[in-house]
């Protein structure tokens, strides 16, 4: 007979498995060391394909978490023995990110020493595990940044009107040797521009640290802006180029006015309306030309 304190709590039970399953070491799924968030993420990322390479801004992307908490279940993972971190260097030796590969136990990692229990007089060297064969390893790749120099076309002027040249040389100091400079400069750049950031100089610091340690990823908000707002620059000069050129009137007497439905469709077409961005200037120019050849053919006709 169940007491009233049995019956208050709550039981947790286990429905019929599905044949569509993945097998798994059940040592990562019993190991109470490890956060539920860890073996999680760990039993997600085995159920793919072996040797399967991802990278972690598609984990970031692709899960509720974040890049702070998934970059601590990695740290986690890493400490535990599950996951091996392996540093990245370019063909000049910078640093450029890390390799993570998953075990299913840490024992199959060959790079994980486990440190014994220490009592008073224990000896604090680590014992090696054995080696074993893994039949399952993923890999998770950091985002390999494309190389670029700090000093070159940095832009200082679009979320700030106000960098001084101090300010300039001290944020190209910063970013000497940065991967992905302008992207460091772009996060504090729309930061500041939110109001979020106070000490500017403390903030890119800290920015910069981060992509040299790799746990930098970027937001591309301002990239994003930058791009759409040299589109529209674009489109505008053309515009500008485009109005210079007097092209002559279009003849309107109803003598050279054919009784065509099709053409009556296309002289519904204002063209003295000013230029739309759905619409290219060539797209326009050409639709014009037509427009003059077509009443210029017909024109001759009546004649």
């Amino acid at each position: 007979m169940k007491t009233t304190k049995e019956k208050r709590i709550g039981i947790i039970r286990v429905a019929p498995k599905r044949k569509n399953y993945t097998p798994i070491d059940n040592e990562i799924l019993t190991d109470l060391r490890l956060s539920m968030s860890a073996t999680g993420l760990a039993c997600r990322l085995l159920r793919q394909f072996d040797d399967w390479d991802i990278n972690v801004a598609y984990l970031v992307k692709y899960y509720q978490e974040g890049e702070y908490k998934i970059r601590k279940i990695i740290k986690e993972l890493v400490s535990f023995g599950y996951m091996h971190a392996e540093t990245r260097r370019n063909e000049k030796g910078q640093f450029i990110g890390y390799c993570y590969t998953l075990y299913e136990h840490p024992s199959l990692n060959p790079n994980y020493v486990e440190p014994e229990n220490i009592t008073c007089e224990a000896s604090t060297e680590p014992e090696i595990i054995e080696v074993l064969e893994t039949h399952k390893t993923i890999e998770i790749k950091e985002l390999e940044p494309v190389e670029t120099e700090a000093t070159q076309a940095l832009i200082f002027d679009y979320a700030l009107k106000d960098y001084t040249e101090k300010m300039k040389a001290e944020a190209t100091k910063v970013l000497q040797g940065v991967p992905n400079p302008q992207d460091v400069l772009d996060e504090l750049n729309e930061n500041l521009s939110k109001g979020t950031v106070k000490n500017a100089s403390g903030f890119l610091i800290s920015l910069a640290q981060r992509a040299r340690r790799g746990d930098f990823i970027a937001t591309n908000q301002l990239a994003e802006k930058r791009r759409k707002r040299a589109e529209r620059e674009k489109w505008e000069a053309m515009q500008k180029v485009q109005q210079p050129l007097n092209l002559p009137p279009l003849p309107t007497s109803s003598a050279f006015m054919p009784k065509s439905s099709t053409f009556r469709k296309i002289q519904q077409t204002d063209l003295n309306l000013p230029p739309i961005k759905t619409i290219s200037a060539e797209e326009r120019e050409k639709m014009r030309q037509q427009i003059i050849e077509y009443q210029l053919k017909h024109s001759g006709e009546q004649k």
